[in-house]
């Protein structure tokens, strides 16, 4: 009986990856979404130093002085882009009303939101993982990286739940998702001589990962974890007064 009930679990996950899959598919911006966090991983990792030797053999530029800002763009560009695919596959199901007959299922909404939300953070792992195997060289130790692993996966389900909360429908969510890039501006806040602008940033999930990859303590991993905390927990209320709003 046990065994059955397993067998049957793997079928139920199995059929629900087949069917996201195709959902990723048929929308060619959301095969874009899934993929473009490891191009901008690669990217980042060498195309941008080449064109800033390029600028700093032509001027005073000192390339290593952005090192940090390149490699935390990389990092938080993974949240924002597979957020904002689970986001739209939400959305998605919103629009077909697949959502309300999920609803009514046992898994509920909490049982809904882990089987989407999962997707986003499972690449937020995966891409956390890879492009820490890129930018150790540059002298970004693994001893963070369950750190940043944390960080990304709860900023992944932030964007979704954003969208999914925010959005009537996948329309805006392409326009809502286009806005949601100016929470990742904070990380370059620093470059700016204005304090009134540096503590606005410290308000965005985004700028957390940043903080403790310049910073490498435990303080600025545990402020960021709980500011990251705060803005789910309360996208996750907000997500179940709009959701069960229309019933």
């Amino acid at each position: 009986m046990k065994r059955q009930s397993e067998v049957s679990k793997v079928k139920k996950n199995f059929l629900r990856l087949k069917y996201d899959l195709k959902m990723v598919y048929r929308e060619p911006i959301m095969i874009l979404f899934a993929v473009l966090p490891l191009f901008l991983m690669f990217l980042f990792r060498f195309g941008a130093p080449l064109l800033m030797e390029f600028i700093a053999s032509k001027t005073t530029f000192e390339p290593h002085l952005y090192t940090n800002y390149i490699f935390a763009l990389a990092l938080i560009m993974t949240p924002y882009m597979t957020g904002t695919l689970a986001g739209f596959i939400m959305l998605d199901e919103k629009d077909g009303s697949v959502l309300e007959l999920i609803l009514v299922t046992p898994t509920g909404f909490s049982g809904y939101l882990v089987s989407r939300l999962m997707g986003s953070v499972v690449l937020s792992v995966i891409y956390s993982v890879l492009g820490f195997i890129l930018y150790n060289s540059l002298g970004y130790s693994y001893s963070l990286l369950s750190g940043i692993i944390l960080l990304l996966a709860i900023q992944s389900s932030i964007t979704s739940l954003i969208l999914f909360s925010a959005a009537k429908n996948k329309v805006q969510g392409l326009t809502m998702a286009k806005g949601l890039g100016l929470l990742m501006a904070p990380i370059f806040f620093d470059l700016l001589n204005n304090s009134f602008l540096k503590i606005i940033g410290y308000g965005s999930p985004y700028y957390w990962t940043y903080a403790y990859l310049v910073n490498k303590n435990s303080a600025s991993l545990l402020i960021g974890l709980a500011i990251n905390i705060v803005w789910l927990a309360g996208m996750l209320i907000l997500g179940f007064r709009k959701t069960y709003k229309f019933k």
